[in-house]
């Protein structure tokens, strides 16, 4: 198998790149260097993937420059998926953007900041060659890989047992459905028992994330999983919750390739997550059969050439937007796809969210005396014991499922319409461990433009 080292690198860096690359090649270590090894004429994007395809290690070089730039993101994100040993050489002062923090926190990396990049040289090369020497683990420990982190997962993850949730025969709910396939085996012929266990080993990692975000497995093959949440306990945040078990699945699938790579194996995977109305009928013997086209849509998603992504539909899209970062993929079959690109959280974006499509029906007793205490409030007729406006404050409560957040944003949506100089401020729960009044807080930066990390006195607030 190939030991050469693939080198992502900012354009903006090639000098300091190249320092490394000369003093690891005049070791005996290939490098892999864009643009050097690009042919010419050739497709930049197909040869970037062969490179880190055909790579054992990845040595960044995190700059000012590569801190912010989407292709070293996407560089990363495929070699972590790809199961690469990454070194990380820093070589300017700089606060690491969420997603860089997000791939070299738990990974070695080397402070060069200061100019001394010469003095880190030996150590980068001793941690690749080591690397290339302790990859080579036993299919039998590939189970062990991910236990400790899908325990603490669990463990740190609690959400309450709703005892009404469970949908049942004959009742609908929206709900979504993420689908996991893993293509085939590629490198060496291997023995039917050691597929049998990677596929244990996937198929248990696989059941212990969904179900430790609160959803269940609908379907489970070999290397062929999919997966509903909103039917066993219904949330808010299903959407949220299924791309949050995607990515935990993404990275443990990341990890079995770590190890499968010094036997020269490599596991290909698509994820694809999607949003809809499932409903729920009798299967016979006591089981359920749940239906519904988002089952279907993640399945088409998850089909597509294996590249290792996640691709979701407009619906998971917009449920996720203002917490996680996408890239349009265009049609995708019948439907139209977004790529996850960035893991990590970002500011809630403008505006009041998405505007319903669906007609409204039902709640209309429940609507109308939402119209009736926004009327009374315009009046000001009611005074506080300071003599001031009386403000209201209304409760909607319920289990989850039966139309809370329509209902609050339809009457938004009316108080937008009827006056101009009306303010709807909305805010969604965060998925789990969510900070103390963590809604108001929510609502009150966006209505200062505030990010999630962005803090302030009390006279700036006030101005």
């Amino acid at each position: 198998m190939s030991k050469t080292v693939f080198v992502s690198h900012s354009s903006h860096d090639r000098e300091q790149t190249g320092v490394i690359s000369d003093y690891l090649e005049a070791h005996g270590l290939e490098c892999w260097i864009a643009p050097r090894d690009i042919p010419t004429g050739a497709d930049w994007v197909e040869v970037i993937i062969d490179g880190i395809d055909s790579a054992s290690e990845m040595v960044l070089v995190v700059s000012k420059s590569s801190n912010t730039s989407p292709q070293v993101r996407r560089e990363l994100e495929r070699a972590v998926s790809r199961g690469l040993m990454i070194v990380s050489v820093v070589i300017d002062r700089v606060e690491f953007s969420k997603w860089m923090q997000y791939y070299i926190s738990t990974r070695q990396w080397y402070d060069a900041s200061s100019g001394n990049i010469e003095s880190h040289l030996p150590n980068i090369y001793r941690a690749l060659r080591s690397g290339q020497r302790e990859v080579g683990a036993g299919l039998s420990n590939l189970a062990s890989l991910l236990e400790d982190d899908i325990s603490l997962l669990a463990s740190e993850i609690e959400y309450e047992d709703l005892q009404t949730s469970r949908l049942e025969p004959g009742e609908r709910r929206r709900a979504a459905v993420l689908s996991v396939r893993v293509g085939s085996l590629s490198g060496k012929s291997m023995s039917v028992g050691a597929v049998s266990r990677i596929g244990d080993t996937i198929g248990g990692m696989v059941r212990k994330v969904v179900e430790a975000y609160g959803g269940y497995l609908e379907r489970e093959e070999p290397f062929s999983y999919r997966c509903v949440f909103g039917v066993e306990r219904a949330l808010e945040d299903d959407g949220l919750r299924a791309v949050g078990s995607a990515i935990r699945i993404f990275n443990g699938l990341g990890q079995i390739n770590a190890v499968l790579r010094g036997r020269d194996i490599l596991l290909d995977f698509m994820l694809g997550a999607s949003a809809g109305v499932l409903s729920v009928a009798p299967a016979g013997g006591g089981a359920q059969k749940v239906s519904g086209d988002a089952l279907e849509q993640a399945d088409a998603l998850a089909s597509m050439e294996p590249r290792s992504v996640l691709l979701v539909t407009r619906d998971i899209y917009r449920q996720c937007r203002h917490r996680l970062a996408f890239e349009e993929c265009g049609p995708c079959g019948s439907t139209r796809a977004f790529e996850l690109t960035e893991y990590t959280m970002r500011p809630p974006g403008e505006g009041y969210g998405p505007r319903s499509t669906t007609p409204f029906t039902g709640r209309v007793a429940e609507l109308e005396a939402l119209r009736s205490l926004v009327k009374h409030q315009r009046t000001g007729t009611d005074h506080n014991r300071r003599g001031g406006p009386k403000h209201l404050i209304v409760g909607i409560s319920g289990e989850a499922g039966i139309g809370k957040t329509r209902l609050v944003r339809e009457i938004g949506m009316e108080m937008e319409a009827a006056d101009s100089d009306a303010l709807v401020l909305s805010a969604s729960p965060a998925a789990y461990a969510q900070p103390p009044y963590w809604l108001w807080t929510s609502l009150l930066r966006r209505l200062l433009g505030m990010g999630p990390e962005e803090t302030g006195d009390y006279e700036q607030i006030a101005s």
